[in-house]
């Protein structure tokens, strides 16, 4: 079952106190009506999205979404505006007033990015297709009492820790199951269906294992899509994504992070955080140099 991010970029819209219906967009069974008009009595531009679940052939409706949406100006008549949404049954509307506006019509830009989320993953993962005996796998991973039959290439492409295992040096690749010990069964399949086709996206729920798992097996197409969830779609602290960035070497996530510390209030939350101490010290410079910015 897809999981894909949603993503929609709009094209350019005039918005005028006249105008309220702007247009609609289906993506992977989530419709959005936009709505936008101005207010001159407030000096704002008053923008709505209207998201409907209709759903697709064979879909599974997502307990909630978690994303962003970017409204930017089609003449430099205002800043660039983001915003972190989560959708779900209870809300499924989102309303945003931009200030200082005095003009009667102005063009605007949007994009949103909306990743499903699922409370139960393990729903997603359909263990008994994915690994079945097929003309396409020719291993079988053990892992306790569970067998799972693999490509030795596919598994082998994506991680370096299979590429080792499967070499024609290795004597466990003689073995008729190879045991991969040390590892629950339920964590091992949520990295292999991260990759696998029709992958389950991650969440705020599964990000942290899914990093511990594609360190333990060299999977670094995971760490990427992660870092690319808590960059554009998560709601977790900040301070524990910047441990979790410093722990798991994701570069452009541990910046975003750094920047992100934007007051003195700030700056104590992270440090009385238990993920301060665990800090490495390239980190703890980076958030001192970035203190030094606005003290």
């Amino acid at each position: 079952m897809s999981s894909a991010v949603i993503q929609y970029n709009s094209g350019y819209n005039g918005i005028s106190v006249h105008t309220d219906f702007l247009g609609t967009n289906t993506a992977n069974g989530l419709k959005c009506d936009f709505h936008g008009n101005m207010d001159l009595l407030n000096h704002s531009m008053n923008l709505t999205w209207k998201f409907d679940w209709i759903g697709t052939p064979n879909s599974k409706k997502p307990d909630f979404w978690t994303g962003t949406i970017i409204v930017k100006s089609g003449s430099q008549h205002f800043t660039r505006s983001e915003y972190e949404i989560e959708l779900s049954d209870e809300e499924m509307v989102v309303n945003k007033a931009i200030s200082g506006h005095p003009l009667t019509g102005v063009g605007a830009y949007f994009e949103y990015s909306l990743t499903p989320n699922y409370h139960e993953i393990e729903e997603e993962i359909r263990m008994n297709e994915l690994f079945k005996p097929s003309e396409q796998h020719d291993a079988v991973l053990a892992i306790g009492q569970t067998k799972l039959h693999v490509s030795k290439a596919f598994l082998s492409y994506h991680s370096e820790f299979f590429k080792t295992l499967f070499s024609s040096k290795s004597t466990v690749n003689q073995l008729r199951e190879i045991p991969i010990k040390d590892v629950a069964f339920k964590n091992f399949a949520l990295l292999l269906s991260s990759f696998y086709p029709n992958p389950v996206f991650p969440n705020d729920k599964t990000a942290e294992k899914l990093l511990e798992m594609s360190r333990r097996f060299s999977v670094s197409s995971v760490t990427g899509i992660v870092e690319y969830h808590l960059i554009h779609n998560s709601r977790i602290p900040n301070y524990k994504l910047i441990w979790l960035a410093d722990e798991y070497k994701m570069t452009e996530l541990l910046e975003k992070c750094v920047q992100n510390i934007d007051s003195i209030e700030a700056t104590k939350e992270l440090q009385k955080s238990p993920e301060y101490a665990k800090l490495s010290n390239d980190a703890k410079v980076m958030v001192l140099d970035r203190i030094m910015q606005f003290i």
